[in-house]
This record gives structure tokens, C-alpha cells and sequence, in this order.
């Protein structure tokens, strides 16, 4: 007797573009895998994607179902994404955004198969295209891993705290499309306390200069006490519409401030578990790679005004104001240590 799948919920925060979204439900229907839920937030868009979801209505059934919401007012990026993570049912889960598209079939039955398979395996990350580009997201580490071909469609499993330190902040960024995961491993590590709370920040202001990132928290949580399995097989395309929330320069101009409370959470729970690599790898994010552009008492006062954030948050501030020449000095110093450390 065959064995009932676990359900995946697929999750798309959604803004505007109804003909990008079209595009990528069908290749998502056109995965082999079933059941299937698919979860639409709608952030309040001026073109409005309902009618794209209603055009759907005729695939629904006990395989296959669409959870829609339009939000009445708009939440930004971050938070809407939010709102979908709270609608989740399945006990595996992917993160899509609806200007990205699958190629082929396969992918999601391939991706859980291994998940069932390997114990200790909690999350499979397999190779996207970048749309317009000749570039593919984890090529730079498959030249490493493999000895044949990069198109190799073969799985590799990596120890989870090797390959963050080694791979997930250097040559190899994922695309969230390409990514499946065990969303009841994600619970159980409290993925969810790791968002902010929108009314935190404003602390009575009715703007806010920056916008929080997700941060790569999911991939961290779940591969730190496991493994990951990669693949170089291209399974997805990296939409990258001119009108993109990662093109703007509100997301530009914020990049050190959004990153810092998921940057800061990791350290502190990399802390805790005595992961060293991760700690360093952690400073090495919030000081180096995505230093902060102004000191901000939100952020602080949502990680409870920490000596560790203020401190960390301070050398961030006076490193992004530093001269070209010194910070190429202190990358090498940097490097020098990481590699005298290991």
C-alpha cells in the first residue's frame, strides 16, 4: 500500500505583477509532487492579483489547494511574508517569490524523497538560473564539491555546521525557490520569534528608514545540527523584474540595518551552542559585510538595548564610515585570523 505524501505549502508574498504570478503557479502545478498547498498574500497591490488567483479555481481539489488573502493595507515586504509563514499547515514548506518560475517537474518530489530518506536531513537546496544573466546561484561551490560536470543532478550531503561555515555567506547564495524545507524542524527551533514586530520598531514614528530581512535565519536553523543536501541541477529561474523589491535603493540603503537583528539572534544562539564558527561568521556579517548606515534605538530596544548590540551595532557604525584602504586592510586581517582560528 503506497504511503500518503506529507503535505508542502508552497508560500508566495505577492505585489503587484498578476502576469509574473500566472507564470509561476503554472510551473509550480506543473511539479509532480502532491499535495500541494499554495499560500498567496497579496500586499495590497495597486494592480490587484485576484483575478489571476480566481483563474486557478478549476485546479483546486483534494490535492491541490490555493489559501488567497488581500491585505487591506500595505504591509512591506517582511511583513507580508510574515503573515504567509503564520498560514502554513504542511509539514514541508518552500519560500517562492512570484516573479520566479521552476523548470521542470521534479524538483519538489526529488527534494521531499531525500528528506524522508535522510534523518538527519532537514533541508535540500538545489541550483537556480538568474533570469537575463549566464549565472547560476551555487555554482561557485559546486566547482568545489564536484569533479565532473556543474550540471551534475546528483545530491551531496554536507554536515550542516561545515557548510556554514564554509559555503553559506561566500560563493553560495540560494535562491528561497530553490530551497525545501521541514517547516515542523523550523517550529521546534521557534523560527517564528526570530521576526520583529512592526509596532517595536515604529515606536510611534509613522515611517520606518529600513525594512527587516528574513537573513538566511531558516538555513542557519536547520542545517546547524544536521545536514544539507546540495544539488547543482538547475531547478528554478531568478525572476529579476526592473521593478524588484532587491533592485531599489530604499533595500540597497538598508541592507545593514535589515540584516542586523537576524545577523544578531544567530550570534547569540550560535553563542549559546558554542558554535565559534558561527559567532565569528555572525561579526564577520553585522561589522564587515553589511555594516549599519545610521545607530538605531528600534533595533536596539527590540534586542532589549543588549551591551553586545550596542557594542556591535557602535563598530558597525564607525566601520561603514571608515576609508576604502583601511577596510581592505582589515578584511585581510580578517581573513588571516578566520584562517589561523579554524
Amino acid at each position: 500500500m503506497k504511503v500518503k505524501n506529507n503535505l508542502l505549502s508552497v508560500v508566495i508574498p505577492a505585489f503587484n505583477e498578476p502576469t509574473l504570478l500566472e507564470r509561476q503557479l503554472k510551473s509550480i502545478l506543473c511539479q509532480t509532487y502532491r499535495p500541494i498547498e499554495i499560500i498567496i498574500s497579496d500586499d495590497c497591490s495597486p494592480n490587484s492579483i485576484e483575478p489571476c488567483i480566481q483563474s486557478f479555481a478549476s485546479i483546486i481539489d483534494s490535492q491541490v489547494s490555493i489559501k488567497f488573502q488581500r491585505q487591506q493595507i500595505n504591509l512591506g515586504v517582511y511583513w507580508n511574508f510574515k503573515y504567509c509563514l503564520n498560514q502554513i499547515k504542511g509539514k514541508y514548506v518552500v519560500f517562492s517569490s512570484h516573479d520566479d518560475w521552476y523548470i521542470g517537474s521534479n524538483f519538489f518530489s526529488d527534494a521531499i524523497n531525500i528528506l524522508e530518506i535522510e534523518n538527519e536531513c532537514d533541508i535540500i537546496i538545489a541550483n537556480a538560473a538568474t533570469q537575463n544573466t549566464n549565472g547560476n546561484n551555487l555554482n561557485g561551490v559546486m566547482m568545489d564539491l564536484y569533479t565532473d560536470e556543474l550540471d551534475n543532478s546528483g545530491w551531496i550531503l554536507l554536515e550542516g555546521k561545515y557548510f556554514i561555515a564554509n559555503h553559506l555567506y561566500n560563493k553560495l547564495h540560494p535562491s528561497y525557490s530553490s530551497v525545501v524545507m521541514n517547516w515542523e524542524t523550523l517550529k521546534r527551533y521557534n523560527y517564528l520569534d526570530y521576526f520583529v514586530d512592526k509596532n517595536i520598531l515604529l515606536q510611534n514614528k509613522k515611517n520606518i528608514n529600513f525594512q527587516p530581512d528574513e537573513g538566511f535565519v531558516c538555513i542557519n536553523l536547520l542545517a546547524y545540527d544536521g545536514k544539507v543536501a546540495i544539488s547543482g541541477k538547475v531547478v528554478s529561474v531568478r525572476g529579476t523584474p526592473l521593478n524588484s523589491w532587491s533592485r531599489t535603493k530604499f533595500w540597497t540603503k538598508s541592507a545593514g540595518l535589515g540584516l542586523f537583528i537576524p545577523n544578531f539572534l544567530l550570534l547569540r544562539f550560535y553563542k549559546e551552542n558554542g558554535f565559534k564558527n558561527g559567532v565569528l561568521l555572525m561579526l564577520r556579517n553585522l561589522v564587515f559585510m553589511h555594516p549599519v548606515r545610521s545607530f538605531n534605538l528600534s533595533i536596539l530596544k527590540f534586542l532589549n538595548y543588549e551591551m553586545n548590540a550596542i557594542l556591535i551595532m557602535s563598530f558597525s557604525f564607525l566601520y561603514y564610515y571608515l576609508p576604502g584602504f583601511i577596510k581592505k586592510i582589515l578584511h585581510f586581517l580578517l581573513r588571516r585570523f578566520k584562517k589561523n582560528f579554524r
